[in-house]
């Protein structure tokens, strides 16, 4: 980790400082919505955690920019866990106070119960392979009256498989099984066949139509007191021909057409 060549990777306090700066504006947009529409406020000074910081962190100190008790759990599937770490580099360099903590959210963390106001996250619950458990232990985790803000990636969508696991033609990770579809990969694109089996099995979360989030949520004991789907674009949709929306029906029978024609998903849970 103390490779010359690694560190040329890190950038610079003013670079991350404008990094950073992008996700305060995207995080004060939201909440500024959120107060609008009465769906929740988050005062400052609100302890909030992020589930994921592998990236370096940047939401995370974001979040304490904008004047919250920020920390953030990793668990860290990159094996990057001593000082060296982007995300140490990172608040070095920004003199920042975010606590960073080696935890699964699927099971019981270090943190005590009852320690956060919010839990947030971005394009990481599509990859949660326990959501019941995930949404037991943000439960745990939450105040009374503390909130959940997630924003994920729907498998169904065009490009829910994300990169590694997106076909040669529109849904074709939806339209057959996962056996299918990987004996398609190692016919036809070989040189990715084991990185995409391992990446279907141990990184994408493929059984979550939105109506079993919805009940997951529920079930741990959140009220859902939002729930939006951000429509795919035209350009997509056009390719959603009803050959094609059968087939997806007729390989996953408990998806609806929302979930083949949303490109994210966002909500809010609020712990009673």
């Amino acid at each position: 980790m103390n490779d010359p060549e690694y560190l040329l990777l890190r950038t610079t306090e003013k670079e991350q400082q404008k990094t950073v700066q992008l996700y305060v504006e995207q995080h004060a947009s939201m909440l500024k919505q959120l107060a609008a529409a009465k769906v929740v406020y988050i005062p400052a000074g609100a302890a909030l955690l992020e589930i994921g910081f592998m990236s370096g962190g940047h939401s995370t100190f974001a979040f304490e920019q904008l004047g919250m008790r920020a920390s953030a759990v990793d668990n860290q599937y990159g094996g990057l866990t001593d000082d060296s770490a982007l995300h140490e580099y990172n608040k070095r360099t920004l003199s920042s106070k975010v606590e960073f903590r080696q935890g699964d959210i699927t099971k019981k963390t270090s943190f005590e119960s009852e320690s956060f106001d919010v839990i947030y996250s971005a394009s990481v619950l599509e990859h949660v392979q326990d959501l019941k458990s995930a949404f037991s232990e943000m439960y745990r985790l939450l105040k009374p009256g503390g909130v959940i803000i997630h924003n994920y990636a729907p498998f169904f969508s065009h490009n829910g498989a994300h990169a590694l696991g997106i076909g040669d033609s529109p849904w074709a990770h939806v339209r057959m099984n996962i056996e299918d579809y990987m004996s398609y990969i190692e016919k036809l694109r070989p040189n990715e066949a084991v990185m995409t089996r391992d990446w279907f099995s141990s990184a994408m979360h493929q059984d979550m139509p939105q109506w079993k989030v919805q009940r997951l949520v529920a079930e741990a004991g959140f009220r859902i007191a939002l729930w939006k789907a951000k429509p795919s674009a035209k350009r997509w949709l056009r390719d959603l021909t009803p050959e094609v929306i059968r087939d997806c029906f007729a390989a996953t029978p408990e998806i609806g057409i929302e979930d083949l024609t949303s490109q994210s998903v966002s909500f809010v849970g609020i712990k009673p």
